[in-house]
């Protein structure tokens, strides 16, 4: 699924390319899964609102929170800006006709490739190793791996044309898996961003960390990095309150970090490397292992920080894996279920376990269960109940 890093992308894509260019043409596949509005009494009638919405529109912003990203709309002859709001689901992507994109899948062997591409200038003898498992691994990959090559691309569901200055761009909107949802919100109902977050669609997603708490002042030309830096006046929790919310909640670490109403963005891989570059394991209840206080223990403060680290600097590269720093996890956590076992650089191996319903990736020998909190008798004593639970 993509995260706040590959959304990022997806939204520094179209800010490169898109920004002032009018919408003149609009089709979409007749999904109403895609496009919850479709689901309304008269989906013909709700179709034709929609595309006539959009031709004549010229895009005015584009910006993200969490795995949410969205367009602003307006009409030449209109002071207002709709608001054309996407979620990727499990599978959706953005693409461009002939503009590039760096992004890689790292299932069915992705990953494979981005370690050939990066051991190959190091260790020549890897090369041969790792292209054959990778070769092998896209001949057995279902459809999401396939080469695009044709336009509109396959599993395309919507489709726009941009013009400006005789220049036209085409973009396409491919979902293999029908997860993503696409949504039209008329700019009376979202005048800004900031009430766009109070929307119905938005206000369980909360907690973007690769969001600094104070916006910084914004570009004049955007060419690289992060798109969209503003919290959009929905700041991150301070230290004192992220400690509050992690120990009141008696569910697994590795669980509560999916939790988009605090944890916007993050989905499998972010918390695998934030779990892996904090040190902790995905099956701790930190609810169990630390007592609130007001003196913050050393593990939540670096916990905090890791958080606000790995969103960040996924989302400063735009998702690019090739420049990631070299001790992250995320290059190693794809080999579940291959025959040779996954090693980091360090070579220590990879484990998979699943922890709140959700597989993850671990180091065992880096990320050691936590010591639960002594348990006090009832005497008063002071001494440690020896018959406390293991």
């Amino acid at each position: 699924m993509p995260e706040v890093a590959e959304v990022a992308h997806f939204c520094a894509l179209l800010k490169r390319n898109i920004i002032n260019y009018t919408i003149t043409k609009a089709d979409l596949v007749h999904d109403k899964l895609l496009f919850p509005f479709l689901k309304e009494a008269d989906s013909d009638l709700e179709y034709e609102k929609f595309r006539t919405g959009l031709i004549g529109s010229s895009i005015h912003s584009v910006s993200r929170y969490g795995k949410f990203f969205w367009l602003r709309l307006k009409k030449h002859d209109c002071k207002e800006t709709n608001v054309l709001l996407i979620h990727l689901g499990m599978t959706g992507m953005v693409k461009l006709k002939n503009i590039k994109s760096h992004l890689t899948f790292m299932e069915n062997g992705g990953d494979r490739k981005i370690l050939e591409k990066l051991k190959k200038e190091h260790d020549p003898k890897e090369e041969s190793k790792l292209k054959k498992e990778a070769i092998k691994e896209e001949l057995d990959a279902g459809p999401e791996s396939q080469n695009f090559g044709d336009w509109p691309p396959k599993f395309c569901k919507f489709e726009l044309t941009f013009e400006k200055d005789g220049n036209t761009i085409d973009f396409a909107f491919v979902d293999p898996r029908r997860f993503a949802r696409i949504r039209y919100l008329p700019g009376d109902l979202v005048p800004t961003d900031n009430d766009l977050l109070n929307h119905p669609q938005l206000t369980s997603f909360r907690g973007d960390y690769s969001k600094p708490i104070t916006p910084p002042e914004p570009k004049k030309h955007f060419v690289f990095g992060d798109p969209d830096p503003d919290n959009h006046g929905h700041p991150i929790p301070s230290l004192q309150e992220f400690n509050k919310l992690i120990l009141s909640k008696k569910k697994s670490i590795k669980a509560l970090l999916l939790e988009q109403k605090y944890f916007a963005g993050v989905g499998n891989w972010i918390s695998d490397e934030i779990l892996y570059q904090a040190r902790i394991h995905p099956e701790d209840v930190l609810l169990t292992k630390f007592q609130l206080s007001n003196d913050i223990h050393e593990v939540i403060e670096k916990l905090y920080n890791t958080i606000i680290y790995v969103c960040k600097k996924s989302v400063e590269v735009e998702g690019d894996v090739t420049q990631y720093p070299e001790d992250w996890l995320m290059l190693y956590r794809w080999g579940k279920g291959r025959k040779t076992e996954a090693t980091i650089k360090s070579g220590h191996k990879v484990k998979f376990i699943t922890a709140g319903g959700r597989t993850c990736c671990f180091v065992p020998e880096l990320q050691k269960p936590l010591p639960s909190i002594n348990k006090r008798s009832n005497n008063g004593n002071g001494k440690t109940d020896k018959r406390q639970k293991k």
